[in-house]
């Protein structure tokens, strides 16, 4: 979990000084396992309390970076912080709010992907030399290149978000043809059927425009309901995946699929993670 925490943590901190951007480092992994704790506030004693300091002491790192205008041209923050042409700066409420929408995509969905796209990047050579070829600069987050279409590819098979619940409090749902869900009934999206049934082929080209216009759901893909994080975190595992492929050689040690008892058993993963020798390559005279 390490790697995207610190891969998240970069564009959003980029003006903190080092020791600081560790410290925020720490203080968002406070804020994932308390959103996973019981929420019992018992202060550092409880998960739950210790991500409430968390937040309180990332409000105070995020205001000492907007008291230094160097800082924010090199951040995330800087720019939620800067007044355009079109709307109103950020207030700093909506600023947190946003930061911490940010390390969830950033992390905890890309701890999810990264094991299953480096294990796809070490079984398929091929595809690893081509993803080697592209440049670290990105013209877009999402363009047309090889390792784009490896990772949508990649999220079609192990889609991070398979079930998704959501909840109707104020009135009811219609469904047209289907039926409408009553106030305050719960609604569970599958959005790992609708990908597993394009089929079990690993076939990274089919994601022309259309396609993925139409069937990309991994992050909300077309619908309304798309994540504020996906751009950031589809940068994320497309730099991840070339960097790997560029200076570094992987063999699976140990790639055992098995159910994933931390979620009740109903979705699987790498059994004890996913095993791997790691070796950098020799640099090229």
């Amino acid at each position: 979990a390490e790697i995207p925490q610190r891969i998240a943590a970069v564009p959003i901190v980029g003006g903190l000084s080092p020791a600081l951007a560790r410290r925020f480092q720490e203080l968002t992994t406070c804020l994932l396992e308390g959103f996973v704790a019981f929420p019992i506030n018992l202060g550092r004693f409880s998960g739950y309390g210790r991500a409430l300091r968390a937040k309180r002491e990332l409000s105070v790192l995020i205001r000492e970076l907007l008291a230094h205008p160097e800082g924010k041209e090199r951040s995330v923050v800087g720019d939620l912080a800067a007044t355009s042409a079109d709307s109103a700066a950020f207030s700093e409420a909506e600023i947190m709010d946003t930061v911490i929408t940010l390390i969830f995509a950033g992390q905890a969905t890309t701890s999810e992907v990264l094991p299953p796209l480096v294990y796809e990047l070490a079984t398929r050579p091929d595809w690893a030399r081509r993803i080697a070829a592209e440049p670290y600069r990105f013209e877009q987050v999402e363009g047309d290149g090889t390792t784009v279409r490896f990772v949508r590819e990649v999220l079609r098979h192990y889609p991070p978000e398979v079930l998704i619940q959501r909840q109707r409090r104020t009135c009811p749902l219609s469904l047209g043809e289907h039926g409408t869900v009553p106030a305050g009934y719960n609604i569970m999206v599958n959005f790992g059927d609708a990908m597993w049934r394009m089929g079990k082929d690993f076939n990274p080209d089919r994601w022309d425009h259309d396609t993925t216009r139409d069937l990309c759901l991994s992050f909300g893909g077309s619908t309304p309901h798309s994540c504020v994080g996906r751009g950031i975190a589809m940068l994320e595992l497309q730099l991840f995946a070339r960097i790997l492929c560029r200076e570094y050689d992987v063999q699976v040690v140990d790639a055992t699929w098995a159910r994933n008892w931390q979620y009740g058993g109903l979705l699987f993963g790498f059994k004890d993670g996913l095993r791997l020798k790691v070796f950098k390559k020799q640099a090229q005279d």
